[in-house]
Parts: C-alpha cells; sequence; structure tokens
C-alpha cells in the first residue's frame, strides 16, 4: 500500500502510449488534508469533443478510494455520446456512489464516496470547459 510494486533489482526503461488527440480537454482534483499529503480522494478526467460539442471520447479514473487506480466505467457510458453540461456530469458523478472505497484513519468509505462524487463532477466540467474552449494545448 502506498508503495510501487516493483521489485528492488528493477526498473521502469520505457513506457510507450497513444497521445489523446489535439484538443481534448483534462483535469486532475484532489482533496487532502494537509498541502503536500497524498489525497485523501483524486479525480482525473479527459475528454474528447466532436464539432458538434458531442463527447466522443471520455476517460475518468479516481485514486485514493483504494489500493489502486479506479476506471470509473459507468461515470464515462454516461458522459459519452452527450453534450455535456450540470445535468450530465451530476448524473456521471452519481456513480461514484457504488464504488467499493476503503476505510482507514483518514476517512470513511461514505465520506471518499462523497468526495469521489464531488471530485468527478468537478472534473468533467473542467475538462469540457477546457475541450470546448479549445485551451487544452
Amino acid at each position: 500500500y502506498m508503495t510501487p510494486a516493483i521489485e528492488a533489482d528493477e526498473i521502469v526503461t520505457h513506457v510507450e502510449f497513444d497521445p489523446w488527440p489535439k484538443g481534448h480537454g483534462f483535469a486532475f482534483v484532489e482533496f487532502a488534508r494537509r498541502h503536500g499529503d497524498f489525497a485523501i480522494v483524486a479525480a482525473a478526467a479527459l475528454v474528447v469533443l466532436e464539432g458538434d460539442g458531442t463527447v466522443s471520447r471520455a476517460s475518468i479514473t479516481l485514486g485514493g478510494v483504494g489500493f489502486g487506480p479506479l476506471r470509473c466505467s459507468d461515470a464515462e457510458t454516461a458522459v459519452v455520446g452527450s453534450g455535456g453540461g450540470e445535468e450530465i456530469f451530476r448524473k456521471a458523478a452519481e456513480t461514484c456512489r457504488g464504488i467499493d472505497a476503503m476505510e482507514d484513519v483518514h476517512a470513511s468509505s461514505a465520506y471518499r464516496r462523497h468526495l469521489a462524487e464531488t471530485l468527478v463532477y468537478r472534473a468533467l466540467q473542467s475538462a469540457f470547459d477546457r475541450a470546448a474552449s479549445g485551451s487544452s494545448n
């Protein structure tokens, strides 16, 4: 927990991925008790908009709710094909109410679910606004 799964004699030498297209929107928001602490919950969102403003691709991931990152497929499904907006973002964020969040001395699982819902909403809003304004480049 909170340590890499890499052995002492191993090192990462190469990472390969396809970048998202130019003009996508992105956001990363987190909540920590103090600046510099590990986030109690963090949310990352990426969205791609078609020319008509419809979301054609979305990626939403949470951190801090479990022992590794959690991809929010239900939230992504709620956003893709839509034109965005408060109602859609709230519907997508509400899917976080059902996640299996961990509980520890820092936060209860219910509090982590509440934070996840709030932060996914904010991340989606910000990512969509960036994509719509073209300010993500």
